[in-house]
């Protein structure tokens, strides 16, 4: 057998896949084990991860391959910056650093990463578009079809197109860096802002590490802008009491912590003062109405929730933001690790008690949030 551990890492969403024989045995986001949204950093829980569901150590790796070409986009960069001097020489330094670190020896970062790797063990580096095509074609059901992607930049390209076959890939043509509608997308919006009136449902829909959750700790004032400002009814929020702000926010995130006390404790915890006419009320508007008549409320739920579905866990993740009765709502990828059908389910409950409360979503998936 031949086994294949694939990497991503240092740029944004983390993540590691493990092939046998060229089939997936396991892949994960680093993020998952984390917690840390869009986790950058090595993915060490999530390669440990892939090699425990595969019953491997990492002497039984044939292979390791990194997600694209640091050289070649090392090489990228010093020329743009050259070509732009002496623009560029207030950028370059900045990056220079992680670059002469982890980046550019990426042979010896990975075998540091990963101790146990055989000597001959090869490390290996495939292009960035090459990367995001198999990732498309290579899972998908079809034994032949087209291939586009688009992204801000990999090493030069940030366009291509081509054709998958069986196990056979080929990328054709391609758009260049500086040409890039991923660039041009996030300098765009990045320029225009924004603005949410009270009472309105926003969406911000887009790919995965393009800001999207960056934008929610913006609004909750756990970063402070680097240029700009988040302003609230009016005012910087970097000068108004975030304690007394957050407590007029609700958060559900994509995947919400659940204790192993009883339903109506997990609702509690949005506000741990409540009645229990405010906690059936809250629960009764994020759609659990069967569990309260079924007296589900003051059964214990398991460790993380692991006694109910994973639409009901969202559901007391809603009713536990619910419960405080919000001014704001923020919801974070808040269906998106849902099946299909439950994602449905949620995502119009959602819509529901958002009607009369100012909402901001962020989704990669549009019909999440379009009613």
């Amino acid at each position: 057998m031949r086994h294949i551990l694939g990497i991503s890492a240092y740029y944004h969403d983390s993540a590691a896949a493990l092939l046998r024989d060229g089939e997936i045995v396991a892949a994960a986001q680093e993020e998952r084990f984390s917690r840390r949204k869009n986790d950058e950093r090595f993915p060490a829980r999530a390669v440990e991860y892939c090699l425990r569901q595969a019953s491997l150590h990492p002497s039984d790796l044939d292979s390791v391959v990194f997600y694209d070409k640091p050289i070649t986009k090392f090489a990228r960069l010093l020329e743009s910056s050259l070509a732009v001097a002496p623009r560029g020489l207030g950028v370059f330094p900045k990056v220079l650093p992680s670059w002469l670190g982890e980046k550019l020896n990426l042979r010896a970062t990975l075998r540091e990463e990963i101790p146990g790797l055989r000597e001959e063990c090869r490390i290996l580096f495939t292009e960035h578009h090459q990367s995001h095509a198999a990732s498309a074609f290579y899972p998908s059901p079809f034994e032949e079809a087209a291939i586009l992607t688009v992204d801000g930049v990999g090493e030069w390209a940030t366009t291509t197109v081509g054709w998958g076959r069986g196990g056979e890939m080929k990328l054709l043509k391609e758009i260049r860096f500086p040409h890039s509608l991923g660039l041009l997308y996030s300098t765009f919006t990045a320029y225009c802002g924004f603005r949410i009136n009270s009472g309105e449902r926003v969406a911000l829909v887009g790919g995965s590490g393009s800001g999207k959750s960056t934008v929610l700790s913006l609004v909750q004032g756990i970063h402070n802008p680097e240029a700009g400002q988040v302003r609230v009814a009016g005012h910087d929020l970097r000068t108004i009491d975030l304690h007394a702000y957050r407590q007029r926010m609700g958060v559900v995130f994509q995947e919400s912590f659940l204790f192993d006390v009883s339903l109506a404790d997990n609702i509690k915890l949005g506000a741990p003062g409540a009645t229990e006419e405010e906690v059936v009320a809250a629960a009764q508007r994020a759609g659990l109405g069967d569990m309260i008549t079924n007296g589900g409320l003051s059964a214990r739920v398991g460790p993380r929730g692991t006694m109910l579905s994973g639409g009901q866990r969202q559901r007391v993740a809603i009713a536990r933001a619910l419960i405080r009765r919000p001014q704001l709502l923020l919801l974070d990828e808040a269906t998106s690790a849902l099946d299909p059908q439950t994602e449905r389910l949620v995502a119009e409950t959602i819509q529901e008690v958002s009607e009369s409360i100012t909402t901001l979503a962020v989704t990669h998936r549009l019909h999440t949030v379009s009613g």
